[in-house]
C-alpha cells in the first residue's frame, strides 16, 4: 500500500482541452532541464483530459543532465511534469522560461524553478511537497494512523500551507487571480487529503467486517467525530474545477467516488449476499439518482465506468453500463477513452489467443505461455509484498492436491516482484507451493499489465488446451467455482 500511496503524483493534475499545434512564438512556453542525479533521464510534461493523461512535450537529458525543449501552449495550465523518476506539478503559460533543477527524487524534496514563471512554480512545489512530507511524517502513511494523529496532522498541514502562502505571496509579485487559484488549489489539497484519509478507514473496516463475516463474528465499527464527517462530507461539485485548473480535483473526486458511491454497495453488497457482479449497475444507478451537476455526474459515470471495466473487463454488467453511457453521452469527452478500453478488453475476449508473454524458473530457465500449449493453464500473477496474493497460497496449494494426478493442466504462478532476490527466498522457504514458477524481467511488468489489462494483483486468468482465453477473471483459488471451471476445461480432452 504505501509504495501505492507514494505515487499520488502521477495523479494530482486536472482536466484541461486537448492543445493544438501553431507556429505563433507567443503561445510556447521554454522548459530547461537540469538534473543532478539523473543523466539521460526521460522527461515529459503531460496532463489529464478528462480520464486519460496525454503528453504535450518531451525530451531527455544528456549524459550531463541537461536539456532543454518547448511546448505550445492555448491558454495556461497545470500540468505533470517527469524528470527520470522523478515527479512533480508545473504551472505553465505561454510566454515562459523555466528552468527547473531537480536536486533529489525523493517526492518530499521540491524542485528548484528559476526564470520566468518561477514564482508560481517555486510556491506550487514547495506546497506539493510540504503535503507529501506531513502526510508521510514518521515513515507513516495516512492509511496507517489513527483518527487523533489524522486530526493532528490535518491541523498541521493547514497551519503550515496557510501560513507559508501568507508569507510567501507577501514576498513576491503574482496576479491576485492567480493568488485566488493558489488558495483554492490549497483547500482543494486538504479536502483531498481527508477523503483519502477517510477511503483508507472505510476500506479497511469493510475488510475488517468481511473477515468477521466470514469467521461468524460480529463486527465492532469504531466511532467516528461529527466534525470529520462534516468535513469529508463537504467537497465542491463545481464543474468548473474540471477543466479550469485547480489541482488535485480529479484526486478529490476520485476519493469521493471511492468513499460515497464504491464502499458503500460494496458493504451492502457484503451485508445481503448479493452477487459482487452487479456492482457496476449499482454504482452508476446511485450516481444517476444523486444530486450532482450534469458535468459532474457524467465524470463520475465516466470514472465508475473506466474502474469497473477495468476490474471486471467486459461483463452483461458492463456491457450494459458503457451501452448507456454510449446512448446518453454521444459528445462525451470521455468516450474515446472509454471506448478504447473496451475495444482492448475485445482484444483478449473468452476464445481469443492469449498473447505471449515469458518469465524466468528459479533455475533460469524461460518459460513462455506457447511452451504451454496443450494443457489448461492457471496463472496466478502475484508479488511478495501482497497480502491478498499470499493469504491465497494455502488455497491454491489445496486446489493443485486436487488435480495432482492430471498431466493436462499447469498451475503457472507468475510473480512480478522488482526484486528477484525476495522472490527466490520466498520459493525457497516454502517448498510445499508447486507449480510451475516464474518471475517476470522488471522491464517488462508493465507490458505484461497493460497486455492482459490486469487491475492488480492477485489477479488470476484461465487458459485452455489450445492456448485461447477462457477467462480473464478466473476465480481465486479459495473460491469453489475455480475447480469446476478447470474440470469442464479437462473434460473438453477427453
Amino acid at each position: 500500500m504505501k509504495e501505492s500511496s507514494k505515487t499520488w503524483l502521477l495523479f494530482i493534475i486536472l482536466h484541461f482541452v486537448i492543445l493544438g499545434c501553431n507556429n505563433n512564438e507567443t503561445d510556447k512556453a521554454k522548459i530547461t532541464i537540469r538534473s543532478t542525479t539523473q543523466p539521460s533521464a526521460e522527461v515529459k510534461i503531460s496532463l489529464y483530459t478528462g480520464l486519460d493523461q496525454v503528453t504535450i512535450g518531451e525530451s531527455k537529458t544528456d549524459s550531463t543532465g541537461n536539456s532543454s525543449f518547448e511546448v505550445t501552449l492555448q491558454k495556461p495550465m497545470f500540468a505533470i511534469i517527469q524528470i527520470g523518476k522523478k515527479y512533480g506539478e508545473v504551472y505553465l503559460s505561454p510566454g515562459y522560461d523555466l528552468h527547473i533543477k531537480e536536486v533529489g527524487q525523493d517526492y518530499q524534496i521540491p524542485l528548484n524553478f528559476s526564470g520566468r514563471g518561477a514564482e508560481i512554480n517555486n510556491y506550487v512545489s514547495w506546497v506539493n511537497s510540504n503535503v507529501e512530507r506531513i502526510k508521510w511524517a514518521n515513515g507513516k502513511g495516512l492509511g496507517e494512523i489513527d483518527y487523533d494523529e489524522f486530526s493532528h496532522r490535518f491541523d498541521s498541514l493547514k497551519n503550515t500551507i496557510n501560513s507559508f502562502h501568507k508569507n510567501y505571496i507577501d514576498s513576491v509579485t503574482i496576479p491576485n487571480d492567480i493568488i485566488a487559484k493558489l488558495e483554492y488549489k490549497n483547500t482543494v489539497k486538504f479536502l483531498e487529503a481527508a477523503q483519502e484519509f477517510k477511503f483508507y478507514k472505510l476500506n479497511n473496516a469493510l475488510n475488517e467486517k468481511w473477515e468477521a463475516q466470514k469467521k461468524g463474528q460480529e463486527y465492532m465499527e469504531a466511532k467516528v467525530s461529527k466534525e470529520f464527517e462534516n468535513l469529508t462530507n463537504e467537497i465542491p461539485l463545481d464543474p468548473t474545477l474540471l477543466t479550469d485548473g485547480y489541482g488535485g480535483y480529479q484526486m478529490l473526486l476520485n476519493f469521493y467516488w471511492h468513499n460515497k458511491i464504491n464502499l458503500p454497495i460494496s458493504e451492502e453488497l457484503l451485508v445481503s449476499n448479493v452477487s459482487r457482479d452487479l456492482a457496476p449497475l449499482m454504482t452508476n444507478a446511485l450516481i444517476k439518482k444523486g444530486d450532482y451537476p450534469e458535468a459532474i455526474r457524467e465524470f463520475l459515470i465516466a470514472f465508475d465506468l473506466q474502474y469497473w471495466l477495468a476490474a471486471y473487463g467486459i461483463t452483461p454488467e458492463t456491457d450494459s453500463v458503457f451501452t448507456s453511457f454510449q446512448r446518453t453521452y454521444q459528445n462525451s469527452n470521455y468516450l474515446p477513452v472509454l471506448t478504447k478500453g473496451y475495444n482492448e478488453w475485445l482484444a483478449i475476449a473468452p476464445g481469443k489467443p492469449a498473447p505471449d508473454f515469458e518469465g524466468y524458473t528459479p533455475e533460469g530457465k524461460k518459460v513462455s505461455i506457447k511452451d504451454l500449449k496443450g494443457k489448461v493453464i492457471y496463472i496466478d500473477v502475484w508479488a511478495t509484498w501482497c497480502g491478498p496474493c499470499v493469504a491465497e497460497i494455502p488455497a491454491s496449494k489445496k486446489l493443485q492436491q486436487e488435480f495432482l494426478n492430471e498431466e493436462k493442466i499447469q498451475f503457472l504462478n507468475v510473480s512480478v516482484d522488482s526484486k528477484q532476490s525476495d522472490w527466490e527466498k520466498f520459493i525457497k522457504d516454502d517448498k510445499t507451493w508447486k507449480g510451475l514458477h516464474i518471475i517476470i524481467e522488471p522491464d517488462k511488468i508493465q507490458s505484461l499489465y497493460t497486455t492482459y489489462k490486469l487491475f492488480g494483483v492477485p489477479d488470476y486468468i484461465l487458459i485452455d488446451q489450445s492456448g485461447n482465453i477462457v477467462n480473464m477473471k478466473a476465480p481465486r483459488p479459495s473460491e469453489e467455482k475455480i475447480k469446476t471451471e478447470i474440470r469442464q476445461l479437462l473434460a473438453k480432452a477427453l
